[in-house]
């Protein structure tokens, strides 16, 4: 993954090696280090979201371990680190951020109201059109029961999509205020 051999790191500092600049280009300083925080002061450290060098200078994000060494009487002799290349985690998450944007901003400028609710009725989500029709803003709404303010003529609706969603039924059924 990192493109050096066992002979091009043995008794080499690796954070000046593999570790030395963060992801935007900052350098990292090795007392902000946590591998160099294990080495020296003993602490484990696990850490989700950095990113090492490769050889050719190329960066990935990486996800880590890192525990001191120690010898025989108990003196931290470096660090042991394990990480995995976290690459397609970061590419799926990106994708599902975007994703969740894009639906947002349909849900927002839609001219229907659209409300998302919890299994119990606890709406989630309240978009613009639903703040025109019932006359309640987003903020208010959010946390609330779906049962205050919607119509009696739309109560059956919400009850049978409470009964699918409780029993583990899928799906949407779109339910139009007029």
């Amino acid at each position: 993954m990192l493109g050096y051999g066992v002979d091009d790191l043995i008794g080499e500092d690796q954070h000046e090696i593999i570790h030395h600049t963060h992801a935007n280009g900052v350098s990292y300083n090795k007392v902000d280090c946590p591998i160099h925080a294990s080495a020296k002061h003993g602490t484990v450290q696990l850490i989700s979201d950095e990113v090492f060098w490769r050889k050719g200078g190329s960066n990935f994000p990486v996800e880590y371990a890192s525990a001191p060494l120690l010898d025989n009487l108990g003196a931290i002799t470096g660090a042991v680190v394990t990480f995995k290349d976290i690459t397609e985690r970061k590419k799926t998450e990106n994708a599902l951020i975007q994703s969740e944007q894009q639906n947002k901003s349909i849900t927002q400028t839609a001219a229907e109201a659209i409300i998302t609710i919890d299994a119990n009725g606890k709406i989630l989500s309240w978009n613009n059109a639903a703040e025109t029709i019932f006359g309640h803003s987003a903020e208010k709404m959010i946390n609330s029961e779906l049962n205050n303010i919607v119509p009696d003529q739309y109560l059956h609706m919400h009850r049978d999509a409470l009964k699918h969603l409780r029993n583990g039924v899928c799906g949407v059924r779109p339910i139009r205020f007029i």
